[in-house]
């Protein structure tokens, strides 16, 4: 907690609006010597710190360690984006969604806080869609990534007939970052918001097209 406090305070959060992100890879942070923790991304003035390109070749050594980040324990994520009609990106994602549950998978259903909705599945859920003998294969963080991401395109296509656009994959990747739920998008202002089942039904029923993420925000928080 002090290392984050100290991030924030750097950022000077109180003063500008600062987005969170998180990892979609489980680091074990106790696993990892504090001499080998990062170091600060900025330093005292508010610049950034010429000690992370060093460390980024360190921490590509550290998190092979599957101690440190075991292979598997990722968060698979669907990203829909739109910058003029959130109901597009929210449609696309609750055919997913509801797709997810039809496989008996517990799927998160996130609104972005700005352009869109992201649908998390968590990694117990990933071994009832991947196939057994793919799951048992040896897997590297690289290669585990890229199996996400093209399982994103493979079930995006066949539930919406049309291909995700590449952009939206990252999230998959080794090291990928999404939104952290019920922080505070740093463009909108609005919360990242985890959407439970009244409110997707009442998104569902009540996003009119052309909405933008305050139409959205005002109907879950109004």
């Amino acid at each position: 907690m002090d290392y984050l406090e100290k991030e924030l305070a750097i950022l000077d959060i109180h003063n500008r609006p600062v987005g969170i992100m998180v990892g979609t890879q489980e680091i074990n942070w106790s696993n990892i010597p504090p001499a080998d923790h990062p170091p600060s991304q900025l330093i005292a003035n508010g610049s950034w710190n010429s000690a992370i390109k060093t460390y980024n070749n360190d921490w590509k050594e550290i998190i092979e360690d599957p101690d440190v980040a075991e292979i598997g324990n990722q968060i698979m994520v669907f990203d829909f984006d739109d910058t003029k009609n959130l109901r597009i990106p929210f449609d696309n994602a609750l055919a997913i969604y509801n797709y997810l549950r039809d496989q008996d998978i517990n799927p998160s259903f996130i609104f972005s806080g700005n352009k869109g909705f992201h649908i998390w599945v968590h990694p117990e859920d990933i071994q009832k869609i991947i196939p057994a003998d793919v799951m048992t294969k040896v897997h590297t963080l690289q290669s585990w990534g890229r199996l996400l991401a093209g399982l994103v395109k493979e079930i995006v296509s066949d539930v919406l007939g049309s291909a995700h656009p590449i952009a939206d994959l990252s999230p998959n990747y080794m090291q990928g970052m999404v939104r952290c739920p019920y922080s505070i998008h740093e463009t909108s202002a609005h919360i990242v918001w985890p959407l439970d089942q009244e409110d997707i039904i009442n998104l569902e029923l009540n996003l009119e097209e052309g909405s933008l993420a305050t139409d959205v925000a005002g109907l879950l928080h109004d």
